[in-house]
């Protein structure tokens, strides 16, 4: 095994909860996220390639159950996997949280996903958990970031459009 599959390998395996047979339970928890970004980061500053995140943020003004959070997550993973490409990385940033990393992905294309990730998502949720809403930032990676400014950026983005009829912002 090369050192690049021992890394991905490595980070793969520090995925959260374990294997349960729902497709969300394959998501990286987020010291793997960091850590998988991190390297990202690190071929981009030394190849200078593209790399693109997106943040999905859950908003609820009710408290869901515990069984429509894992229906929720299982929702967007299901959706996610059928948009994104094998490169492509989910993982859990935080309970209301969701960090796609996109390698080799430009901003034009980051912000193109971002708004066909949140039409997937918007109709789905609105049936699965109505008083669930959804935003969608993205970012792309500029010399001198390291990870958690890149997420941050996103995540940023995501939040300004919580209340507008915008899905996505350049940010």
């Amino acid at each position: 095994i090369d050192r690049e599959n021992a890394i991905d390998w490595f980070f793969d395996a520090l995925a959260t909860g374990g294997f349960d047979g729902s497709v969300a339970s394959r998501f990286l928890s987020r010291n793997a996220l960091i850590g998988r970004l991190q390297l990202e980061v690190s071929r981009s500053r030394r190849y200078a390639n593209p790399l693109s995140c997106l943040v999905i943020r859950l908003d609820s003004a009710s408290t869901q159950s515990e069984q429509e959070n894992r229906d929720v997550h299982n929702l967007i993973a299901a959706t996610l996997v059928e948009l994104l490409r094998w490169v492509d990385v989910l993982g859990q940033w935080s309970a209301r949280a969701i960090v796609v990393i996109l390698p080799e992905t430009n901003e034009c294309a980051a912000l193109v996903l971002a708004a066909k990730v949140s039409e997937a998502l918007q109709p789905q949720l609105a049936q699965l958990a109505p008083s669930l809403g959804v935003t969608v930032g993205a970012s792309t990676w500029n010399k001198g970031d390291d990870a958690e400014r890149l997420v941050r950026r996103a995540d940023v983005s995501a939040r300004r459009q919580n209340g507008s009829t915008a899905r996505t912002r350049r940010f």
